[in-house]
């Protein structure tokens, strides 16, 4: 049987598919509040972008300060948080460039996260941009999800469109 993965997160270099443990509450709850600089996935698919090596791990930790994009795959029409989230529609839609990752542009409606102690933006209705490179696993990992958090530490600029 196989495990669910029910987190999504893309660094520089990886793309984990795993769950996150322990969670507390939704992802973007999780990651604005945690409090320690590593987060541990279970179960995890790690897909190694400057190589296109994938390998399965019980247990991988990642640098939260490293983490690009994260996602939390959840049934959003009977999720209150994500329809709560959902229901003022998407915002203005903004082009947003990655420091750390050279090409890798993003593009949707941005909402902040309140209270945040760690900076992650919501991108809703995203769509990748893409350079070539690396970008290329990360444009077809985050393929068709309705929402992104985007680490705002790791934005190199970002301007309405």
């Amino acid at each position: 049987m196989e495990a669910a993965r029910n987190h999504l997160i893309v660094t520089r270099d990886l793309i984990l598919k795993g769950t996150i443990e322990p969670v507390l509450g939704r992802l973007s709850d999780h990651l604005r509040n945690y409090e320690r600089p590593m987060l541990t996935l279970l179960d995890a698919t790690a897909t190694w972008l400057q190589i296109d090596a994938t390998q399965e791990l019980p247990k991988v930790s990642v640098a939260l300060r490293r983490i690009l994009l994260a996602h939390e795959y959840v049934d959003m029409s009977g999720d209150p948080h994500m329809q709560a989230m959902n229901a003022t529609g998407v915002g203005r839609r903004y082009r947003i460039v990655m420091a750390s990752l050279p090409g890798l542009l993003l593009v949707g409606g941005l909402k902040t996260l309140p209270n945040a102690r760690h900076g992650f933006l919501v991108l809703e209705e995203p769509s990748v941009e893409s350079a070539g490179g690396d970008t290329e696993g990360v444009a077809e990992a985050v393929k068709d999800l309705p929402y992104l958090l985007v680490n705002e530490d790791l934005i190199e600029a970002y301007y309405a469109v």
